[in-house]
């Protein structure tokens, strides 16, 4: 199990990845590898048209690669995805039971368990759908390797505790790629705000400011920003303003074991 400080910044960076979609990336090669696994993908499915269009991918690249260009079509469990439930972590031994008795069998006859999976020892994996709409999902794939330890409960209780904040993270990003395509209506109507606004990380790192805080930043009499990093020249009110980001950040914890749909 992760530490409180890793498990703290590994979260952070999640929540990153929702303001710049270049980051997921490098945040599901970081929860992969706190789950001891090879490849991490995030992917929005169409079940009925048979299609997956990647968030984000992980992995060693002659592993990933073909994944990416030829088998995410073969994918297995196209008819199975709305049997599960938002938020759960199924195995591949769970996914198969949906199929029936000869579950397993099927799914080693599949195509892209025989010439992708099987080759590369990549023999289990967590399958979890974060978001559900009327005709597609937002699943996170965590693939094992054969030669992994066994999955225990502290596995899963892991990826669990993990799964709350992809999710409101994959949401907070969708909304933001929605408001993108809209023209920027949002974004326009905050820039246009006499109040200052700026979003900062768990870190106190910029996500964004509006004109008039990008005012006050260039002012550098209250706030300022340095190396990205939002900085009050009150020490008093620092102080504060550090704890209420600290307090947030510790709320976000309470999200552990939630489910969003």
């Amino acid at each position: 199990m992760l530490d409180g400080d890793r498990f703290s910044q590994l979260v952070g960076l999640i929540y990153d990845s929702a303001a710049d979609a270049s980051l997921w990336n490098s945040a599901l090669a970081e929860v992969s590898d706190a789950v001891e696994g090879t490849v991490a993908t995030l992917s929005i499915i169409d079940p009925v048209a048979k299609s997956v269009a990647f968030t984000g991918v992980a992995g060693p690249r002659d592993i990933t690669f073909p994944l990416i260009g030829r088998y995410a079509e073969h994918m297995p469990f196209f008819s199975v995805l709305e049997n599960m439930t938002v938020g759960e972590p199924y195995l591949l031994s769970d996914m198969t039971r949906f199929i029936g008795d000869a579950g397993r069998e099927i799914l080693e006859q599949t195509v892209m368990y025989r010439e992708w999976n099987k080759p590369h020892g990549l023999l289990d994996s967590f399958c979890i759908a974060l978001i559900k709409r009327p005709q597609e999902l937002v699943c996170l794939n965590l693939t094992l390797r054969s030669d992994r330890r066994p999955v225990v409960d502290d596995d899963r209780r892991l990826v669990s505790r993990l799964v709350p904040h992809i999710t409101r993270a994959a949401m907070i990003g969708d909304q933001l790629a929605i408001e993108q395509r809209s023209g920027g209506v949002y974004r326009d109507l905050l820039d246009q705000m006499t109040h200052s606004i700026i979003i900062v990380s768990r870190g106190m790192r910029i996500v964004y400011a509006n004109a008039a805080a990008e005012q006050m930043l260039s002012e550098g009499v209250l706030l300022r920003s340095q190396r990205g990093r939002l900085i009050v020249t009150n020490p008093a009110a620092a102080e504060r303003i550090e704890n209420d980001v600290r307090l947030s950040a510790y709320l976000e914890h309470e999200l552990d074991g939630c489910n969003f749909s």
